[in-house]
């Protein structure tokens, strides 16, 4: 498995993994120190959005993830949610209404938390109808990153 650590603003540092042949596998946020080198260009474009993250918002994350093998049910959960603009968010229940399965809430949770990719699939958008829900990489993280995409929204940038 290969990977590459990469800046992710003042939040935290990404650890992008990949296979043999290149196809993404996940992204992880970490504490391990920035480790760029030459990439495959798939990975490549995966950095990219990423260190260009709030100017990028729009973009497929099918492409971005070329290669990678989802089920059917989290692709459709994915393509809906990443048309959900950044700082906002939208409930478990709202994304099952969305991606047009209704009474589905639970199997969204599931899908977010089978998420390999987050800020590709923004899964921190995704919130409970009583509070913040769960994020894999921790609640305080999941705030900041929902407060960050707000201010920026509202200033134009950071």
């Amino acid at each position: 498995m290969n990977s590459i650590v990469i800046p992710f603003f003042n939040v935290s540092n990404l650890e992008i993994y990949w296979d043999n042949s290149n196809i993404p596998l996940k992204i992880e946020f970490t504490q391990k120190n920035i480790s760029k080198h030459n990439l495959p260009q798939n990975i490549a474009k995966i950095v990219d959005v990423l260190e260009n993250y709030f100017d990028v918002e729009d973009y497929d994350i099918f492409h971005i993830l070329s290669g990678v093998i989802f089920n059917n049910f989290d692709k459709t959960i994915y393509k809906t949610l990443s048309k959900i603009p950044m700082g906002h968010t939208i409930t478990y229940s709202e994304l099952a209404k969305l991606s047009g399965q209704p009474k589905a809430t639970r199997a969204v949770g599931n899908s977010m938390k089978r998420n390999r990719f987050p800020l590709i699939i923004p899964c921190h958008r995704v919130v409970s109808k009583h509070g913040l829900g769960g994020f894999s990489a921790g609640i305080e993280l999941k705030v900041k990153l929902l407060e960050m995409e707000k201010r920026y929204k509202k200033k134009g940038g950071i």
